[in-house]
């Protein structure tokens, strides 16, 4: 690529006198200027898509400039660096943020704070569930309700019991009922004794023995049963005893 440079000053010819020769515009001078003018037109680059070589070079914009002006490796290397420094100050803010993050630990738990460093966790006591339990949270200790429906659901009546003296009866998974009383009775004598709780469908088998059982007696106690609410109770002894009576039924 090359620039025009006039060879020939054609106005100084006309200060020259006339019949100087150098005053005659010569056709050779004329033509070496429209050579020159050619080869520096046919070096140039062309307005529309032009095909540039060696090290192009064109002004370098202002930072944030979003135009179609053509970005030079100076604009670009400038954007770059302001992301670099933009991105490393953020993570940089992260980090710090990321230290700084607080734990709460909530009702029943212990062990919040700053997690900057390693922190267990510890769950406070809970307390002894009862029938009377509520669920409720403090800070060291939690409880929770029994659901008494569903309990119903899967045992009913179970875990009734009901022991006043010495007699009571006890009913377990699937309405299997234990019950036991004590009776006082003469000589050879017998006594109808009436259930804590009434058998609903059987009453399956009784029992009794003498109390104290340390004792050799000289006849054993022994059980009928009579319905589903009472039990026969028999002293087969010569004197008299006290009878303690188990039953089992549904």
């Amino acid at each position: 690529m090359s620039n025009y440079s006039k060879t020939t000053d054609f106005a100084s010819k006309d200060a020259l006198t006339t019949g100087n020769a150098n005053k005659i515009v010569k056709g050779t001078e004329i033509d070496d200027e429209f050579d020159a003018i050619q080869v520096a037109v046919a070096t140039k680059a062309n307005l529309n898509s032009p095909v540039l070589t060696g090290t192009p070079l064109a002004p370098t914009a202002a930072a944030d400039t979003n135009t179609t002006q053509i970005a030079t490796t100076a604009f670009v290397e400038a954007a770059k660096t302001a992301v670099e420094v933009a991105y490393a100050a953020a993570d940089a803010a992260n980090e710090a943020a990321r230290d700084l993050v607080n734990m709460i630990a909530g009702d029943g738990i212990t062990g919040g704070g700053t997690i900057d460093a390693s922190r267990t966790l510890t769950l406070g006591t809970p307390s002894t569930v009862g029938a009377a339990t509520t669920n409720s949270v403090t800070a060291d200790s939690h409880t929770h309700a029994i659901d008494s429906t569903y309990l119903d659901g899967e045992f009913t009546g179970a875990g009734v019991q009901d022991v006043t003296g010495t007699e009571g009866y006890q009913v377990f998974p699937g309405g299997l009922t234990l019950q036991w009383g004590t009776v006082s009775l003469a000589a050879n004598a017998t006594s109808t004794e009436t259930l804590p709780k009434a058998y609903s469908t059987s009453h399956i088998a009784a029992w009794a023995v003498m109390y104290p059982a340390n004792i050799d007696y000289g006849a054993p106690a022994s059980t009928t049963t009579t319905s589903l609410t009472q039990v026969l109770v028999a002293n087969a002894d010569g004197g008299a005893r006290t009878v303690r009576w188990f039953s089992i039924g549904v």
